[in-house]
């Protein structure tokens, strides 16, 4: 992953101020993973993970849910190029 789309996804989650305190515990988590130089797909996974266990419980709020869905959206070219090994 190149530096600048872990910085882009850094300020993107910065950029939310969420009015759970457990959404932005999950956030704060997310942030200080990219931080300390974690994999963006495992911090992201573990991100979606938290916000698919509140929304199952229906804990989640109106820009929680907005964020979820956001980060769930298919990145086609990522996905493809990821994809593109397994039919080779």
């Amino acid at each position: 992953m190149a530096k600048q789309e872990k910085r882009s996804l850094i300020a993107y989650l910065e950029s939310f101020d969420l009015q759970s305190n457990v959404e932005n515990d999950l956030l704060k988590n997310a942030l200080t993973q990219l931080n300390n130089k974690q994999s963006e797909q495992k911090v992201l996974h573990d991100l979606c993970s938290g916000f698919r266990d509140l929304a199952i419980a229906q804990n989640i709020s109106k820009d929680g849910l907005a964020l979820y869905t956001q980060l769930q959206k298919p990145n086609f070219s990522s996905d493809f190029a990821r994809s593109f090994n397994l039919w080779i």
